[in-house]
């Protein structure tokens, strides 16, 4: 449940700041910015751990 949670946490983000733009992306699209988001929230946790 937590990754559904997750996964709408950031479409939710990337209709903030995208907008209608985020519409017209193809669900393959929307699914490769939302798992790029993913990965990049994961190393920035990373990084503060290893400050």
């Amino acid at each position: 449940m937590a990754i559904a949670s997750s996964n709408n946490t950031y479409q939710e983000e990337l209709l903030r700041l995208w907008g209608s733009k985020v519409t017209k992306l193809t669900p393959q699209q929307a699914q490769l910015v939302v798992e790029i988001l993913r990965d990049l929230e994961q190393r920035k946790q990373r990084c503060l751990q290893l400050a």
